[in-house]
């Protein structure tokens, strides 16, 4: 069984192209794409990915959050499950 994984790299989305170029700080197209996933609690700050949600339903909404991020801030990934050793 697979595990989704994703991760937005700490203040990656702020004060870099979007903050300034805009002067509107960071974008949340992210929240408005997956708002079940990111949340931005603090205006013009990094979004983060919410605490305990469960990611593989919204993967595809990840992923499209990842690919439209202007500053590449969102990693996504799957972990395969190895098993436990014996």
């Amino acid at each position: 069984m697979a595990t989704y994984t994703a991760s937005i790299a700490p203040n990656a989305c702020w004060g870099r192209i979007v903050g300034e170029d805009s002067g509107g700080g960071a974008c949340q197209l992210c929240v408005e794409i997956c708002p079940e996933v990111f949340e931005k609690p603090v205006a013009n700050r990094c979004a983060r990915i919410r605490s305990n949600v469960k990611l593989a339903p919204y993967a595809s909404r990840i992923r499209q959050a990842a690919e439209g991020c202007p500053v590449n801030a969102i990693e996504t990934g799957v972990l395969e499950d190895v098993g436990r050793c014996a």
